[in-house]
């Protein structure tokens, strides 16, 4: 039987753990959607002021418990966001969910039950951890990276995920992240293995994900509706021009105070100067880039980010391990454990960098209008016009070259006298 809630008036906790890209934010959305009906039922859905999940009070937890920990542990955590989240419910059955439970390390772990032992106490705790094949949450964690930081070509991305010691920072967190049997022997360590619950999610059938959330916190069916995709990921060329675009303007100075390989000190410029400091007085919005492209999705442009050759190996390997380790756990499964280790259909290796992939005009001419967007220049609608493809780097050099002076005169000018 999963771990469900009781079909009684006591208090219970539900912490959905996540990981990342396995239909978290739908699942967010929609019990934020009906959290006035799930408080009819005696479901009480937790969020961060102006979310639709708890990412925000659980990653402070998660710095507080790191900081405890190396403090001797004598610093109380009922100070924390999270404990006054908990503690401020109404009564009833809490649901917290939040992918970034998924980061935490045993002893974080520990910290949690305490935390809910002295705010809720006698309350059992039930953790769900949902999933989805690692082939499919490797290509989406990398495009959702490239929306908000500088990152290398998903193929350079993959390899240092798989090094023997990855050295990458996102490589180290992914592996951890995503080691799936791990992650639910860490939680059923400290909860019980009958306490927690897997759903093993089916993008054929993604309503089968929604129907087993609601078996799980104990709710009639369809009281949370399912809408389109919540958080649709880019194309490959999407991502590779919103990653030649960060890369570019970051080589050029406009992320921090480096300096272009190949510019002038900003000691010498006295634009670089007024850039400099306009870029700390606004700083640069890096999430806000690629939102034009993926807000208005009436044409979609290329194709789905996909693993290839050698890598598809190493993911299969690796997804087999995951499946051996939590058939072994005991805990209870809802839904085709065995479907984790599929994998896409193979297609022929392609680069994925940019020196190689092809973008049009009109995906370039998007990407250019969400920047100045993102900054508050513009916004007008501009006709498509078919030109030709051009590579992805010459196309973003030739625009960062034109469009660069233009927008700081821009700002400069709208500066406050």
């Amino acid at each position: 039987m999963p771990a469900s809630f009781d079909h009684n008036d006591e208090g219970e906790i539900l912490l959905h753990i996540g990981p990342h890209k396995t239909g978290t934010t739908g699942i967010q959305q929609a019990a934020l959607r009906a959290q006035v009906a799930l408080q009819r039922l005696g479901r009480i859905y937790l969020h961060d002021e102006g979310r639709e999940q708890l990412n925000t009070s659980s990653m402070e937890f998660l710095r507080l418990s790191g900081e405890r920990r190396f403090q001797g542990e004598t610093k109380s955590l009922t100070s924390s966001q999270l404990s006054h989240i908990i503690h401020s419910a109404a009564r009833g059955k809490l649901i917290l969910s939040s992918e970034h439970f998924c980061r935490y390390q045993e002893f974080q772990i520990k910290d949690l039950h305490q935390l809910l032992r002295e705010v809720r106490p006698g309350q059992r705790v039930k953790v769900l951890v949902t999933l989805r094949p690692i082939a499919k949450i490797i290509p989406g964690q990398w495009q959702q990276f490239v929306r908000a930081q500088v990152m290398p070509p998903f193929e350079d991305w993959v390899a240092l995920v798989f090094s023997e010691q990855p050295s990458d920072a996102f490589g180290r967190a992914f592996r951890q992240r995503h080691a799936h049997d791990k992650l639910i022997l860490r939680w059923s360590a400290e909860f019980g293995v009958d306490n927690v619950s897997v759903i093993v999610a089916n993008d054929q059938h993604p309503e089968f994900l929604y129907r087993s959330f609601e078996e799980i916190i104990g709710v009639p069916k369809d009281t949370l509706a399912m809408r389109r995709v919540a958080n649709e990921s880019l194309t490959l060329q999407e991502a590779e021009v919103v990653r030649a675009a960060h890369d570019a303007m970051h080589r050029a100075g406009m992320f921090d105070g480096s300096q272009s390989s190949r510019g002038m000190a900003i000691e010498s410029d006295p634009s670089r100067l007024l850039y400099e400091d306009e870029r700390k007085k606004i700083g640069w919005p890096y999430d806000r880039i690629s939102k034009g492209l993926i807000t208005d999705r009436s044409y979609r442009e290329g194709e789905k980010v996909v693993l290839h050759g050698e890598a598809q190996r190493k993911v299969a390997a690796w997804s087999r391990t995951i499946v051996d380790g939590i058939k072994a756990s005991g805990v209870h499964v809802m839904g085709d454990l065995e479907s984790l280790v599929s994998l896409p259909e193979a297609t022929d290796a392609r680069s994925s960098s940019s020196s190689s992939v092809m973008v049009t005009p009109r995906l370039a001419g998007e990407l250019v209008l969400s920047a100045l967007q993102a900054v508050g220049v513009g916004g007008q609608s501009v006709e498509a016009r078919v030109l030709r493809k051009i590579p992805t780097s010459k196309l973003i050099r030739h625009l960062l070259k034109r469009s660069l002076p233009k927008w700081l005169r821009i700002r400069v000018a709208d500066r406050p006298r």
